[in-house]
């Protein structure tokens, strides 16, 4: 194999690797949360992925406001073994019960005026990121990870409360997106490309020293 194609085939090889992410790396995912004094629950599906968590319960109150526009941001955490909760996960042909990471949601509301002792219910747009690492189950121990996920989408939250007392509180969250997951590169995936990268310039150094005579 002499050098010029030996170049071309680490070149080809490190190209390929980093499109990988991009491409294979990456797929179409739907979801829901719940947040609340019952239920703190994850549920994200789409690819070779099916996600549920949820803990035994959740916050009585998820926020306080006052009147007018509001900048959101709340969570929402996956739960499972590792925790103290309930985890499910498919990926492929691989399941466990252990995960971990959040969803986290953004987005701008308006709180209404309203009379004391009148419950309320709002629904606005939201954008959505999250991660989610995954660890296989041994006998109850932490094993080697699944997967590492990171998501991103868009979708809405719909908020229920009140007003009392001079506050105005929220007691319950639901959301519902739309949106992608990409599988973040393993570090031997990493570690390879970067031996492709480094061989490639090693041998456009030999190259041109040898043209160089």
């Amino acid at each position: 194999m002499n050098a010029k194609f030996f170049s071309f085939f680490i070149l080809a090889i490190s190209l390929a690797l980093i499109s990988q992410p991009a491409n294979a790396g990456s797929f179409p995912i739907t979801g829901t949360a719940i947040l609340d004094g019952n239920d703190e629950q994850a549920f994200v599906t789409g690819g070779p992925l099916s996600l549920l968590t949820q803990a035994p319960g959740g916050p009585l109150i998820v926020g306080i406001y006052s009147p007018g526009v509001v900048n959101f941001l709340s969570g929402v955490g996956m739960y499972s073994a590792l925790n103290g909760g309930f985890g499910l996960v498919t990926f492929g042909s691989q399941s466990t019960d252990m995960v971990e990471g959040g969803l986290g949601f953004s987005g701008t509301f308006t709180v209404p005026a309203l009379p004391d002792g009148t419950d309320f219910t709002i629904t606005f747009p939201v954008t959505m990121i999250g991660n989610g690492i995954a660890y296989q189950d041994l006998s109850g121990t932490k094993g080697a990870q699944i997967f590492d996920l990171a998501f991103k989408g868009s979708g809405t939250v719909t908020l229920h409360g009140g007003f009392g007392n001079g506050q105005y509180y929220v007691d319950g969250l639901n959301a519902s997106f739309n949106g992608s997951a990409t599988v973040v590169p393993e570090p031997s995936s990493v570690l390879l490309l970067g031996a492709g990268l480094a061989g490639m310039v090693a041998m456009r150094r030999k190259l041109r020293a040898s043209l160089a005579r």
